[in-house]
């Protein structure tokens, strides 16, 4: 047996080493996918916030303000500001009974202030909606969804006598504590119904609403705009009254805390009067006072680290100055400043605002300031909108829609981009095979010359006997039927009887016929249709219809009363009688009739 060469020993590789190199293969792979992806809702948020543009809209019983923030440069820049008053309208029911007008009123101010998207930023009263923060035990999203739709969260939250399929549902976790396994959830709840007062206004003013939002929450998007300012630093208070919206908002860290205000009738009615009953407003100013006073020492106990200065105070109602120096006299500790989120954006020297909207208060500006500022992230990259709720019915919906058409018309340009590709590669081979083809049909040039003089040489003796067919097949055709057409009037003549006469003999076609005619009785006719269908030259004759008609009798000029009559019968391909037999067989008709 022959001596094998030996295979010399080979290093072996540790497993760790393999399998350390796979992973760091599968990390890089990893984070190489992740960058794509990133990169890629990168580019397609630039998209969006650049397309999707909204226009912001407040809707109170008493005015509608309108505002648009565009991005130009970087810079938040204000295109729109404009209002329309509604005159004599006071409390939410009266947006419920006048919708019509409100969305007339609202359809005008778009077209007056020459706005071009139909998407809209919604702002809804703080009293449409109920807002807690809750502590609950550590749970995952999910099991959030189940406990609030479901379990006994959302009883703990609203009464026992709501169904959660009847409300516009938005969480949010503020904080996770690991120590206790608990979480602060903020819990926002608007009635659909509620939502549906606003957005039937929207919708008959031919816009498209796609972001509902609640008043308070517009306000705080508005104030972390504002955040780059030396007066928004640290925690503050938004205080809000008027005829329906009165409450306390705390906002710490970009979190809002919300405090309804209980203010009564006769102060709430008070303040919309531009009179001003002193001493009501008086009353007013001392209860509302001592109730943010006791709101602001509650939350500077609870957080001692955190240091209030500054009231930020909005309203709608007429006189909002007077009441803010009468708060501040109280409320001396605070600085109170009435609202402005004018100096978060860029606006124009060339920028002019309405006469209409002159007459409001800066702070009246500042929830459709707020949702002017939202943006409509399509694709969820975006933790900005995260914060903020949205409480239209199905909110994913427009959100998947664009979507969805996005991906079709990113589709629809590879498409095109491939089938261009395809196409120019298809023309270019085309053109080379093209080019191949003509060089071969130059060598037989002479050859196809002679082949196309043949060509019509035959086409023309191929017609000239063409024609002469055809004529022949004519004269043969005519000649057999001027025969069966002499055959049949010969036939007709000799068995028509004394008393039949013919008015008409038609040939629909070469075997068709229609005979017309008349008599004075109806047993004349029927032998004589009798006599033609024992002959050879009628396959069939069928008596159409008779007619009993009045005319004037040429022998004794007398109106007469005759039959008329309609044959129709076919002609018999088979071999007509020598006309000799049929005399013989039309004497013996004759006899024996």
């Amino acid at each position: 047996m022959p001596n094998l060469p030996q295979v010399p020993n080979l290093p072996k590789v540790p497993e760790f080493e393999i399998k350390d190199k796979v992973a760091n293969i599968s990390r890089k792979i990893s984070r190489n996918i992740e960058k794509c992806y990133d990169l890629t809702m990168h580019h397609a948020s630039l998209y969006d916030f650049r397309n999707e543009k909204v226009v912001g809209v407040d809707i109170t019983p008493n005015c509608i303000y309108l505002c648009q923030i565009d991005a130009l440069n970087g810079k938040r820049v204000l295109t729109s500001l404009t209002s329309v008053c509604m005159e004599g309208k006071f409390i939410t029911q009266d947006i419920a009974d006048n919708s019509d007008e409100y969305a007339n009123s609202l359809k005008d101010l778009v077209k007056s202030s020459n706005i071009k998207t139909k998407n809209v930023a919604l702002s809804i009263p703080v009293s449409s909606s109920i807002v807690k923060t809750v502590t609950i035990p550590a749970l995952k999203d999910k099991e959030i969804e189940k406990a609030l739709k479901y379990g006994t969260l959302w009883n703990n939250i609203m009464s026992q006598d709501t169904k959660p399929e009847d409300y516009s549902i938005f969480y949010q976790v503020i904080r996770r504590n690991k120590s206790t396994k608990s979480m602060d959830v903020l819990f926002v709840a608007t009635k659909l119904s509620d939502v549906n007062i606003y957005t039937k206004v929207i919708e008959d003013s031919g816009l498209n609403p796609v972001i509902v939002d609640v008043r308070s929450f517009a306000i705080s998007n508005a104030y972390n705009h504002k955040l780059n300012n030396p007066d928004a630093s640290g925690a503050c208070a938004f205080l809000e009254f008027g005829l329906e919206e009165n409450y306390a908002m705390i906002i710490d860290s970009g979190k809002a805390n919300i405090m309804q205000i209980n203010v009564c009738e006769i102060q709430r009615m008070a303040l919309i009067d531009d009179r001003l009953d002193e001493e009501v407003i008086n009353e007013f100013v001392v209860d509302y006072s001592n109730q943010v006073e006791s709101i602001l020492n509650k939350y500077q106990s609870e957080n001692e680290d955190e240091v209030i200065k500054n009231l930020f105070v909005l309203s709608v109602v007429p006189r909002v100055n007077i009441i803010i120096a009468k708060l501040a006299e109280i409320l001396d500790k605070y600085t109170l400043l009435e609202c402005n989120f004018f100096d978060c954006m860029k606006i124009n020297d060339d920028f002019t605002i309405s006469g209409e909207s002159a007459r409001q208060n800066l702070s009246s500006w500042a929830a459709a300031i707020g949702v002017a500022l939202r943006k409509i992230d399509i694709f969820g990259s975006s933790t900005d909108n995260k914060r903020y709720p949205n409480m239209i019915e199905r909110p994913g919906e427009y959100s998947l829609i664009k979507r969805t058409n996005y991906a079709m018309h990113c589709l629809a340009v590879a498409l095109t981009v491939y089938i261009s590709f395809e196409a120019t590669h298809a023309t270019i081979a085309l053109n080379k095979e093209n080019k191949a083809v003509s060089e071969e049909l130059a060598k037989f040039a002479g050859v196809q010359e002679a082949y196309n003089k043949n060509l019509l040489s035959y086409k023309a003796m191929y017609g000239d006997n063409s024609e002469l067919r055809t004529v022949l097949a004519l004269m043969e055709d005519a000649s057999e039927s001027q025969q069966k057409i002499l055959s049949v009037y010969k036939y007709l003549n000799l068995v028509i009887l004394e008393d039949v006469w013919l008015r008409e003999i038609r040939f629909k076609s070469p075997d068709t016929l229609e005979i017309v005619g008349g008599s004075d009785n109806d047993r004349s006719i029927l032998e004589f249709v009798e006599l033609l269908n024992e002959g050879n030259h009628f396959n069939k004759v069928s008596l159409k219809g008779m007619k009993e008609i009045r005319e004037v009798s040429v022998q004794h000029a007398d109106v007469v009363t005759v039959k008329t009559f309609r044959l129709e019968s076919t002609l018999s391909r088979e071999p007509v009688y020598d006309f000799n037999d049929v005399n013989l067989m039309a004497g013996d008709m004759n006899s024996g009739s």
